[in-house]
């Protein structure tokens, strides 16, 4: 019995030297802003698996380890600060939890290290938007052409291309930049729950 003990206090005193040598663990833990699943959270960055909204990252999860003293994990906030994840007055934010006084929608603490958090939705979205705008433009310009005197198109080309070509640059900006919109306005209706985007994805298709 004496031999087993002493093998097993080897094993754990060699289990504690590696978690010395992996050092501080950084693990982010995300949530929904529209609260679809409650207070679930997602140890990964991506969209909500319910309203496909960008998840927002809660803060950061620090795990130490040092010989036999395991500390909790901690939610790092700043001051107890809130705000609302639609940003509906700025960047205003709250003394306490509660909803916005705008939208509704529920207020989010804030992050203490603010330039870790995770931008992947918005540079996506972003993205996007530069694409629809390239396409846009010369969209507009061949569909208003007969405002403008000077715009001759019809001396390059016949009216049935030049419909062809509208058709062309118009298909990516509905389908590959909207479908996003498309998504989440057809999972609010499926879920009988209208909301913003139920009218982004109206006015999208309407477009």
């Amino acid at each position: 019995m004496k031999h087993k003990h002493k093998e097993l206090q080897h094993t754990e005193e060699h289990s504690c030297c590696s978690c010395e040598e992996t050092g501080t663990e950084q693990t982010n833990v995300y949530f929904c802003p529209m609260k679809c699943e409650g207070k679930k959270v997602y140890t990964a960055s991506g969209n909500c698996p319910v309203c496909h909204m960008h998840l927002v990252p809660v803060g950061s999860v620090p795990h130490k380890h040092t010989h036999h003293k395991h500390k909790e994990h901690n939610k790092q906030y700043s001051g107890g600060r809130y705000y609302c994840p639609m940003r509906c007055e700025g960047n205003k934010s709250y003394d306490e939890p509660g909803n916005c006084p705008v939208c509704g929608m529920d207020l989010i603490p804030e992050v203490v290290e603010e330039e870790n958090e995770d931008n992947t939705g918005w540079r996506k979205m972003s993205g996007r938007f530069w694409i629809a705008l390239g396409l846009s433009v010369p969209l507009f310009i061949i569909a208003m052409s007969g405002l403008f005197p000077f715009l001759k198109l019809e001396t390059i080309a016949s009216t049935k291309v030049w419909n062809w070509i509208q058709f062309a640059l118009a298909t990516p900006v509905v389908f590959y930049t909207g479908w996003d919109f498309f998504i989440r306005g057809w999972n609010s209706v499926r879920r009988w729950s209208p909301n913003m985007w139920t009218l982004i994805s109206l006015g999208v298709g309407a477009a």
